[in-house]
């Protein structure tokens, strides 16, 4: 989850469902706790399961989205503790990640379409 909750900080998590672009700690199915950002959910049924899933993606991965059950989550992240983060700065950076990020490649393609115009 870096870079907005670095390494080696200390975090505090709630017991509770966790809702979209929430942090969620979680038991990897190779057994380490991984934080990842909620970005979807959906509540199929798979072989008599009634777990509900989350899809999951670091802040800073491009790596493919994860599925996760609610038996692997743990919590979510109500807090985050460290002597250089305040937490004005956490909601500010969880703001622009679930608000601006989205629409960085759309604005991506748009100025990549002006300029191959702009050349013809």
């Amino acid at each position: 989850m870096q870079p907005f909750i670095p390494p080696s900080v200390r975090i505090y998590v709630q017991q509770g469902v966790p809702r979209w672009g929430d942090a969620i700690l979680y038991l990897s199915p190779e057994g380490r706790l991984v934080v990842h950002r909620v970005v979807g959910k959906a509540s199929f049924l798979l072989q008599s399961d009634s777990a509900r899933w989350f899809r999951v993606r670091g802040d800073r991965l491009r790596a493919p989205l994860e599925w996760v059950s609610s038996d692997q989550v743990l919590g979510r992240v109500i807090r985050v503790q460290n002597q250089d983060c305040n937490r004005f700065v956490y909601r500010l950076s969880i703001w622009f990640w679930i608000s601006v990020r989205p629409l960085l490649r759309p604005l991506r393609a748009g100025f990549a379409r002006c300029q191959r115009l702009l050349k013809r």
